[in-house]
């Protein structure tokens, strides 16, 4: 009987935040405990985890090991196969068609070959092997702190509010449309609201990030600003002051035209 297949499904990235939000109110229970990882082993883990996997051929039975090793040596493969068994996940790094360096989370005796081939040998249950494979992992995302998306969405409220204060009144509209404006090459800007609207934590590097909130401050303060009354360098000094070393740490200073002293 040919062995079962197994398709492993993608599952959307979280917020950092939403993240926490998850972690046991109570963990002197250990409910929580903290590791440290390779980052090759992250990488794979984010991976096989965010990314659907490479398709198997029709009718090929990857838990094979006499059809899978010679098929991925023929193919010159470079990624990660992931092989569960049971619960216990383990990852085999290939390069062009061979191992080169494992991941495992049983058989910790004998050579990499010797433990590798326990993980095939489940007692001829087959049916309880998942093997799939991916390309080679990108290096880990570092996603924006949440500490730095909040500074960003306190640091928009403050500019319209500041602008209201200052006697344009159609600041928020301003705002707003620049914000929509910008939405199809800063999609990151969907997590900001000047409306009430409730929005969700971003999931993006801080590049990408701080590019986002500096295309749509550069649009508001050259749309809103009475720049013969004000000048945008004194009001955003004014505005960024308290946490400039954050800001300064994330590149936003070097992404506007007005030089903040």
């Amino acid at each position: 009987m040919r062995a079962a297949q197994f398709a492993p499904i993608a599952r959307p990235a979280a917020a950092i935040s939403a993240a926490i939000e998850r972690v046991p109110g109570e963990p002197e229970y250990g409910e929580i405990c903290f590791h440290e990882a390779d980052p090759e082993l992250l990488a794979c883990m984010f991976a096989t985890n965010s990314l659907a996997p490479v398709p198997w051929p029709e009718r090929f039975v990857p838990q094979d090991p006499a059809a899978l090793f010679p098929y991925l040596v023929s193919l010159t493969f470079d990624g990660v196969v992931e092989i569960v068994a049971n619960d216990a996940v383990n990852y085999l790094i290939f390069r062009h068609g061979t191992v080169a360096r494992t991941f495992l989370a049983s058989a910790h005796h004998g050579t990499i070959v010797d433990r590798v081939a326990k993980l095939f040998a489940r007692e001829g249950r087959a049916g309880e092997l998942r093997v799939a494979r991916w390309d080679v992992p990108a290096p880990l995302p570092a996603q924006a702190p949440p500490g730095l998306v909040q500074a960003y969405r306190d640091l928009a409220t403050s500019l319209v509010q500041r602008l209201v204060d200052e006697g344009r009144e159609s600041a928020p509209a301003i705002a707003e449309h620049a914000r929509q404006t910008l939405l199809a090459s800063h999609p990151v800007l969907d997590s900001f609201s000047l409306t009430g609207r409730a929005a969700k934590d971003p999931i993006t590097d801080t590049e990408v990030l701080t590019a986002g909130v500096a295309a749509w401050i550069r649009d508001v303060m050259w749309a809103a600003i009475d720049h013969d009354a004000m000048s945008p360098e004194d009001l955003l000094r004014e505005l960024t002051w308290d946490r400039r070393h954050l800001f300064q740490s994330a590149g936003l200073y070097e992404q506007i035209p007005w030089k903040v002293m």
